[in-house]
This record gives C-alpha cells, structure tokens and sequence, in this order.
C-alpha cells in the first residue's frame, strides 16, 4: 500500500494529505502554504502583501495592523530607540520579548536588528558599548 504524501497548513496547524492543497507553482513543493479549507474560509485568493502582514501580526503577537499604526503615533513616529523617524510601516518591527511573548514597542529595522542580534541579552549589548568606546 502506498503511503500519501502530508502537509502541514499553518493556519489550522494540521497535518493533512497533499492533495487537500491548490498547486502553487511559485512554491519549492508546488503546492499552497495553505490547505484548501483555510484558504477559502479566509479568502486569502490572491494573498496580497497587505493581508499576509495582517495575518502574521494577529498569529504572531495578537496585534492587529490598527493598534501597530496606533502604536507608531502614540511613539510620536519615531522609533523607541533611535528615535529616527519611521516610514509608518514599511521597515519597522513590533519588539516584543522573546522569551515571554510580552510585546514592547516599535522599532526601525536597524534598531530591531541590534536587539535581535544580542539575543535580548543586556550584558552583549553593554560589552558593544564597551567596544565602541574603546575603539573610536
């Protein structure tokens, strides 16, 4: 007996035969990120870049695109730690706490990548500064 060949949907985080995904030709396995059923149920035909940033924001952090925008004004859109202004959603991030989930405030992608990079860890960043101040 031949065994069917599965997927995982990301939406419904289920397990299911192939053959319950659209082909995708743009796709590495030729098939839809998403199964039929959730595809329609969220009538996500076409995806548009606008609609993926809303799902990845309220599967993410619970965060809809509204309350980010009303974020990036109640931070007068500047970012939280360079304070440069942000271009209101293109290239800024929602920090939040990797550990807890615990989100904080936004931040522009230069800004996000530093904290990403030291892993939220203070002490990396304090040796950074260190470093920066012995090496001017």
């Amino acid at each position: 007996m031949e065994e069917t060949e599965m997927k995982r949907c990301p939406m419904c985080n289920l397990e299911k035969p192939t053959n319950e995904f659209s082909r995708d030709k743009s796709r590495i396995d030729g098939l839809s990120c998403y199964c039929k059923m959730c595809k329609s149920e969220l009538n996500l035909l076409p995806v548009t870049r606008k609609r993926r940033k809303e799902y990845d924001l309220k599967r993410r952090y619970g965060v809809t695109l509204e309350q980010k925008q009303k974020m990036i004004e109640d931070q007068d859109g500047k970012c939280a730690i360079c304070a440069e202004e942000l271009d209101r959603g293109k290239d800024t991030h929602l920090d939040h706490d990797h550990k807890t989930g615990k989100i904080r405030e936004i931040l522009c992608v230069s800004c996000n990548h530093m904290i990403g990079g030291s892993k939220d860890n203070q002490s990396t960043l304090q040796k950074g500064i260190e470093y920066l101040r012995r090496n001017k």
